[in-house]
């Protein structure tokens, strides 16, 4: 067995026994992924990169649509991978709560993330049974790194009495275990 599988093998088995969640393919944490280092950064680096590149062109008044597609590709990169990341943490859990036949939940829509340097915003719509269809309730998260913290804020909005109490306690829940997994060290819950 190689190196890397052994890596592999025990990130799975760490992941599995309720620990960090890795992010994308090098398995990175989410405070690693927010926070600025050597090791580190990915978010924080890539705004740079794409910062430097349209820098350039603007000082030296030259066009170089090939560096900053490759600048541009990065952010869309990352972008792919928070959305499968809060997707396999979060939405997978809410869309098992949509089996259960006191839930009230009938699908959850992941939304495209909305990036930051050291933060990022995602929507996840959810869509209720009938006779609620026509509800419609978006989940807000908001995960930001702001030294030596790293945050979680989740609002709900819509018609939230549609999902009735003991739903939103549910899907509650499932946020705190996702924040766990996502090593927050402050989480902000407002179901209603």
């Amino acid at each position: 067995m190689d190196l890397h599988s052994l890596r592999h093998a025990h990130r799975t088995a760490a992941a599995g026994a309720g620990g960090l969640s890795g992010l994308g393919t090098e398995g990175e944490t989410l405070r690693g992924f927010l926070r600025r280092g050597f090791h580190s950064g990915t978010l924080p680096k890539s705004f740079d990169r794409l910062r430097r590149v349209m820098r350039r062109q603007i000082e030296h008044a030259i066009e170089t649509p090939q560096r900053l597609r490759k600048a541009q590709r990065h952010p869309t990169e990352i972008e792919r991978t928070v959305g499968v990341f809060c997707d396999r943490e979060l939405a997978y859990a809410l869309r098992r709560r949509c089996q259960d036949p006191n839930c009230i939940l009938m699908s959850v829509w992941t939304r495209r993330p909305r990036l930051a340097t050291a933060s990022f915003e995602l929507t996840l719509d959810l869509r209720l049974k009938p006779p609620h269809e026509r509800a419609r309730i978006e989940l807000r998260l908001c995960l930001c790194l702001r030294e030596p913290d790293l945050r979680l804020s989740v609002v709900m909005q819509g018609d939230r009495e549609a999902l009735g109490a003991s739903c939103r306690e549910r899907i509650r829940e499932d946020i705190r275990v996702f924040g766990a997994r996502a090593g927050a060290t402050e989480v902000s819950i407002d179901l209603g």
